[in-house]
């Protein structure tokens, strides 16, 4: 079974990905890729290392009771028709990884609502994110090893919700990032 998964994965990922060197690893649930010497994009821009893994999930084409309040909930981001849209996506039902003993546990993805959130951010908004990421990588991630790049979305998103578009034009990019740590 595990060759089988292996196999496939990789079969898969040979129709967008190039490597001279790869190594897999499987850690039910996830099948983990490191390709050395490899590309993604048309250009042939080859990468030293690209770490990549995929996990089985299943789709939900229905939006969870668990997680109506964020339909309902108070905002200034996104707008109205965006939260229905991303809804419409439904979202993942996903093994949850790091429980050795238990492997009945599942919880709720929803990363293409994310994906779609993400695409409805301005510039700016884009500018200060990536900002947070670089002062997290640079100066938080060794101390605070806990903290994960999702957490720094969630974070993001969060305030993303709270701020005007009033706020977004006459804050810079500087007070912006403040404000997010401060948080």
């Amino acid at each position: 079974c595990r060759s089988l998964v292996t196999l496939s994965v990789l079969a898969l990922t040979q129709r967008f990905l190039s490597w001279t060197e790869i190594k897999t690893q499987i850690t039910c649930p996830a099948v983990n890729f490191k390709v050395r010497n490899g590309h993604l994009n048309p250009a042939n821009q080859w990468h030293k290392t690209i770490d990549c893994d995929f996990l089985l999930s299943f789709h939900s084409p229905a939006w969870p009771p668990s997680a109506m309040e964020w339909k309902t909930r108070v905002r200034t981001w996104p707008d109205h028709d965006a939260v229905n849209i991303a809804i419409a996506g439904g979202c993942e039902l996903v093994p949850k990884i790091g429980l050795k003993y238990d492997q009945f546990r599942w919880r709720l993805s929803f990363s293409r609502a994310e994906g779609f959130l993400a695409g409805q951010v301005g510039q700016k908004q884009r500018i200060c994110y990536l900002a947070l990421k670089l002062f997290f990588k640079q100066k938080l991630k060794n101390v605070c090893s806990f903290l994960k790049s999702y957490h720094l979305k969630t974070l993001f998103f969060y305030f993303l919700e709270k701020k005007s578009a009033e706020y977004w034009k006459t804050t810079s990019e500087k007070a912006v990032l403040k404000h997010l740590l401060e948080m």
